[in-house]
């Protein structure tokens, strides 16, 4: 305000640049929870009628111990643990703070 900035400015580049930090942290923590979604549906429907509300948890699970194939079910893990890794560092590079 002291410099005349208006509303809008104060939002551009001022409070969201500050806010960056807690969005990325938010932004990782909500995107890796939904994806490693497991126990809330496992627990109302288990996959639901004809696999309708199948997760990857949930099919890494049931690959792993109702059908006994372990290998399987733990490259399925592999893979969740990548692609978190993998959006987790994208969401990083791209809003982590650039200094001078």
């Amino acid at each position: 305000m002291i410099d005349g900035a208006n509303g809008f400015q104060q939002l551009c580049y001022i409070t969201l640049p500050l806010l960056k930090p807690t969005v990325l942290i938010t932004l990782i923590w909500i995107t890796t929870s939904t994806f490693n979604e497991f126990d809330l549906v496992y627990a109302l429907t288990a996959g639901g009628p004809l696999e309708a509300t199948n997760l990857l948890g949930i099919q890494m699970y049931n690959t792993a111990f109702s059908l006994g194939q372990f290998e399987k079910g733990s490259a399925i893990a592999v893979l969740m643990f990548l692609v978190n890794l993998i959006l987790s560092l994208v969401y990083y590079r791209v809003l982590r703070r650039k200094e001078a």
